[in-house]
């Protein structure tokens, strides 16, 4: 049997950094061998709001979720997401992989243009590929944050 203490320990852990992976992996861990789907897929949606564009991370969830008939709780984390942070294209990522991964073209190619669609009053910009607000941008990346009309669309190209 797996420790309560060792279960506590990692709890912990994650109510004081709700974004530590390794935590929240060895706690999907302990789900698993008890056989505790829920709270194995509940630990995996928590794991896809920390991060993410983690691709090995979000086929990981994916398959996982698929194990479990599941398949849709990769898709809540990400309109969860985009209704509290319409501006984060991190969540727009997520749901066109999730969209991928489910060999939903149409789906993947409306998540990557609603990212393109500036939310009311904010728009970013992408410079070497990367949108400025990922933490993954390169040291040349940028963030342009202008009012604009609802609906404005941004076209996003790099700043010169």
């Amino acid at each position: 049997p797996i420790g309560a203490e060792a279960m506590l320990h990692l709890q912990n852990t994650v109510k004081g950094d709700p974004f530590s992976l390794a935590a929240l992996d060895q706690i999907s861990q302990i789900y698993q061998k008890k056989g505790d789907s829920t709270k194995t897929i509940e630990t995996f949606q928590q794991m896809l709001r920390a991060a993410p564009t983690n691709k090995a991370l979000l086929e990981q969830a994916f398959k996982l979720f698929l194990r479990y008939g599941k398949p849709e709780a990769a898709m809540s984390v990400a309109d969860e997401g985009i209704k509290q942070d319409p501006a984060n294209p991190d969540w727009y990522d997520l749901k066109s992989n999730v969209c991928i991964t489910k060999e939903d073209y149409d789906c993947a190619v409306s998540a990557l243009v609603e990212v393109r669609v500036r939310p009311p009053g904010v728009f970013w910009t992408v410079t070497d590929g990367i949108p400025a607000t990922s933490p993954k941008r390169g040291s040349g990346a940028s963030l342009e944050v202008a009012t604009a009309p609802v609906g404005a669309v941004d076209v996003m190209e790099p700043l010169s």
